[in-house]
């Protein structure tokens, strides 16, 4: 199920659905955070009865040195500790006749070799299988051991609640994504082209030399040349091949344009917004911190692994209750911390690897009273290997926007966004007052999707609006949408992909 769907309530609810014979719900998290998050969710959603085992406690923990002794209706353990213990425990209740419904949160942490050691019990002799059940819960399921160890410990899918679903259900707010082009300034695509270049000479030896290379995927190309170079005591050329490889990842990800773009698009979209930045490495979200804190005039937090836990914890809490209004963060924020709302969500760098773009994308798609729609911002550098495309089977394209940003004229441009907004300038002389005014409106809305809405919902945005400038905008905005949606009636307005930018 996708992020902020409901999986844990879901889960609860098969437990409740489960407690009407002798049983034991044990929890299983990657985090000490969700162990947290899992104790509120059952002290909030379950009614302890009467009718629990003597001398059962009703909810239990077992981390680090916090471990509960007496036998408790729900158990949440994390994997860290349970590898050594949960599956003692269950046998115990079996061989008193206790079933156990065994809950594993974010599952697909589950497939590894060390994680897998918590269904140790599933090979015991005492095992029964009439006295367990098993839930597993993710976003993103299939992982490494996927069909290997959790299919057959925690049995095969059920079932599938995907952003498409969510959407239809309106069970996460409406939401757009806009793929930001990025450039390299000069230096930097000059230095990515050479490490390029040589990059591409040794590899072409390494295929000649190890057969395993061809046809491979490109993950599995990599574990192999890490295997084969060990730390530079092996193949010499398979380590300077790495080697490179991580100084064209780290010159890509620290590409001058990605700061600046994410600059922009929080002045663009105005003090009101609650946005979460993702960031790939620790040394650009400081940098970041650091040019936002002198420019920005609200503050602006970030939580990484490096800081302390009540730095980190001081962080969240102060996004939570609006202290600051944007969040820096590296990949502790992924997933197994409940992140406060946000409104928009930057992904200022990124690894192509699917779960982590769903987990950041789900970030986003909590709804809350005072958001009308999920704002996700991707950035990429187009003369990268970087995709361009965030996601690929969402399932509302249109409301997919494909931006170019000029680092150098600091201006964000769209094709078919230009095609509405440039016959309406046009109407206004350069020394017109209007004309200057408008062109702020149009330039605010290039990064924003106003456009993108219905005229009515517009209209009615223009006369809520707190101030002249704010009406201005949405008035402008309800134009382009009119504009648009006449477009389209008559099926004249470009696609927004495959399509060269005005120059």
């Amino acid at each position: 199920m996708i992020t902020g769907a409901g999986k844990t309530l879901m889960a609860l609810a098969a437990a409740a659905d489960a407690s009407e014979k002798p049983i034991r719900i044990r929890i299983v998290v990657p985090t000490l955070s969700l162990m947290y998050q899992w104790k509120q969710a059952i002290s909030e959603f379950i009614v302890f009865s009467e009718t629990e085992q003597p001398g059962e406690r009703p909810i239990g923990y077992y981390c680090g040195e916090v471990k509960t002794s007496p036998p408790c209706k729900f158990t949440i353990y994390v994997v860290n500790s349970a590898r050594h213990a949960i599956s003692a425990h269950i046998l115990r209740d079996m061989k008193q006749g206790i079933s156990t419904l065994l809950i594993l949160d974010e599952c697909h942490h589950y497939g590894s070799r060390e994680n897998a050691k918590i269904f140790h019990f599933l090979r015991s002799p005492d095992f029964k299988s009439n006295l367990y059940l098993s839930l597993g819960l993710s976003a993103t399921p299939e992982c490494g051991g996927y069909q290997e160890t959790l299919v057959p410990a925690v049995g095969k899918e059920i079932f599938r609640y995907d952003i498409a679903g969510a959407a239809d259900d309106h069970h996460i707010p409406d939401y757009f994504i806009f793929q930001v082009a990025l450039s390299f300034q000069d230096k930097e695509l000059k230095e990515y082209t050479r490490i390029t270049d040589s990059m591409e000479r040794l590899y072409a030896k390494l295929a000649r030399r190890y057969q395993t290379l061809k046809g491979s995927e490109l993950s599995k190309q990599i574990l192999f040349l890490k295997e084969t170079a060990k730390e530079g005591k092996g193949d010499p050329e398979a380590w300077a091949y790495l080697c490179l490889l991580y100084k064209r990842t780290r010159l890509c990800i620290m590409a001058k344009s990605r700061r600046d773009a994410a600059v922009k698009i929080l002045e663009l979209l105005g003090p009101q917004k609650k946005v979460l930045i993702f960031s790939e490495r620790i040394e650009q979200a400081e940098s970041l911190h650091k040019a936002l804190s002198r420019t920005m005039s609200r503050a602006v937090g970030i939580y990484h692994s490096e800081m302390s836990r009540d730095a980190r914890k001081l962080a969240l809490d102060r996004f939570r209750y609006g202290e600051t209004g944007i969040l820096i963060s590296c990949k502790a924020l992924d997933e197994g911390i409940d992140v406060p709302a946000a409104d928009a969500g930057i992904i200022l760098s990124g690894t192509g690897v699917e779960r982590q773009r769903i987990q950041r994308f789900g970030r986003l798609l909590r709804k809350s009273s005072d958001k009308d729609a999920a704002l996700l911002y991707y950035l990429y550098v187009r003369q990268s290997r970087e995709e361009s495309v965030f996601l690929s089977d969402l399932p509302h394209p249109e409301n997919v926007v494909n931006l170019e940003y000029f680092h150098k004229e600091k201006l964000f441009l769209c094709y078919a966004y230009e095609e509405l907004a440039y016959p309406f300038l046009k109407r206004y002389q350069k020394n017109d007052p209007l004309y200057k005014e408008y062109r702020r409106c149009l330039t605010m809305g290039e990064c924003r999707p106003d456009w993108l809405l219905p005229p009515e919902d517009l209209k009615q945005k223009q006369k809520t609006a707190s101030d002249t400038r704010e009406r201005n905008y949405y008035y402008v905005m309800q134009i382009l949408s009119g504009l648009r949606q006449k477009a389209l009636s008559l099926k004249t307005v470009p696609p927004q992909t495959d399509r060269e930018p005005l120059p």
